[in-house]
């Protein structure tokens, strides 16, 4: 079963993302910030790991991706970006 990880402060968006996935029979994890996404992905190893890269955390998006593929490579990290931290894309 493919194991997802989503990482979002939103709660609207959090609860009707894990719901979309939970009812197509994927195993969903979850956490509000970036932090807590780098050890769930370390103590998990997800196939796929969500992120939202404006959460209320200590460390960044890009940062958080970094630590993700270090913890657990083969996770597919997809970074949701909003347009004004699109220069940092460049990074």
């Amino acid at each position: 079963m493919t194991k997802i990880l989503i990482a979002d402060d939103n709660l609207t968006t959090w609860t009707q993302t894990v719901i979309f996935f939970e009812e197509r029979g994927f195993t969903v994890l979850a956490t509000a910030t970036l932090e807590g996404a780098v050890k769930m992905a370390r103590a998990e190893t997800p196939d796929v790991a969500i992120l939202d890269s404006d959460t209320q955390s200590e460390i960044d998006g890009f940062a958080a991706v970094k630590a993700i593929k270090k913890e657990a490579p083969q996770t597919k990290v997809i970074l949701l970006v909003a347009a004004d931290h699109i220069e940092r894309l460049k990074d």
